[in-house]
């Protein structure tokens, strides 16, 4: 199997700001969204609607690659355990949202950031070179902290479990499984056929969970703008939460992309005072400065010029 060729160095930096303004816009999207549809009948149209963009342009452009991934047995079995065990971390997630405060959420979802990164560091070499790098340990102090200090300017600073911690918990492990996986299979597969195959493969269940306890005829009932909105946010989403996601991953590793998730509260926030004229105050600008840097010192600290899945190529070699 010959390894991917890299992304020429100034597309490859680029793809991680993009990542993370582009999961703002999904996130805004989402947040527009709720305000029509029930989470099941949007997500099933959202799915679909990314989910099928993304697979025409790999019949298209990749065909070859969509064939090998899904001729290849341990190709399919790792699209299987990356769909269900999706879901599954969404179900916890949800479940834990519902039983707790968005404080003890948002800093389960911080936790999970140094977890993966330990994790990542036990199997690969590539991700152990990032923990070397001459920044990363102030970069990755500033971006937790400052990720910690937004997590308590929401909801009143109010951290209660309500019950919910276990399934956040549980949740946070899941994801760093996948997380890993998820890596293993874009080293050896193209990134974006990955993303089409698992996304389809959800849009069944979605389908069924739309059926059972959403209302999928409310898209009949929504104005133009709404149906506009919900499908474009579909294909953004997919493209920049799956492929973009994925992309960063061969090329960065794990733990300068998950670094880089931690920024999306801040273009998040940015974007809801611009749309929604939701109010920014001191301390999270200050906390949200703290993260940008960190997560910057955390990009320029890695010393390998090459990908990450050049370097896993050559150790699996």
């Amino acid at each position: 199997m010959s390894a991917p060729a890299p992304c020429p160095p100034r597309r490859r930096v680029s793809l991680l700001p993009l990542y993370a303004l582009g999961g703002s816009l999904t996130t805004v999207a989402q947040r527009y969204l709720s305000f029509h549809f029930d989470q099941y009948t949007q997500n099933f149209y959202r799915f679909l609607a990314g989910g099928a963009c993304l697979l025409l342009l790999v019949v298209l452009l990749r065909p070859v690659e969509l064939r090998r991934l899904w001729r290849d047995p341990q190709g399919r079995r790792g699209l299987l355990l990356l769909t269900v065990g999706g879901l599954f971390a969404q179900a916890l997630y949800v479940e834990g949202l519902t039983r707790t405060s968005a404080v003890l959420a948002a800093l389960i979802g911080v936790l999970g950031v140094p977890l993966a990164a330990a994790v990542s560091a036990l199997f690969y070499a590539d991700e152990r070179q990032t923990l070397r790098g001459p920044h990363f340990v102030a970069g990755a102090a500033l971006a937790l902290s400052g990720a910690v200090g937004l997590a308590f300017t929401h909801d009143g600073g109010k951290l209660t479990s309500g019950g919910g911690l276990y399934y956040l918990l549980g949740a946070a492990l899941l994801g760093t499984g996948l997380t890993l996986l998820a890596k293993r299979l874009v080293v050896a597969f193209h990134p974006v056929c990955v993303v089409a195959s698992t996304t389809m493969l959800t849009v069944p269940l979605f389908l069924l969970g739309g059926l059972l306890w959403g209302r999928l005829g409310a898209v009949g009932e929504a104005s133009p703008v709404t149906i506009a909105v919900l499908l474009l946010s579909g294909v953004w989403g997919m493209v920049m939460g799956g492929a973009v996601f994925f992309l960063s991953m061969r090329e960065f590793g794990v733990i300068v992309t998950r670094f880089m998730e931690l920024s999306m509260p801040v273009f998040t926030g940015v974007l809801g005072y611009l749309l929604f004229r939701e109010s920014l105050t001191g301390p999270q600008m200050v906390f949200a400065g703290a993260l940008l840097v960190g997560c910057a010192l955390v990009v320029v600290s890695r010393r390998q010029p090459e990908s990450a899945a050049h370097c896993v190529h050559r150790i699996a070699r």
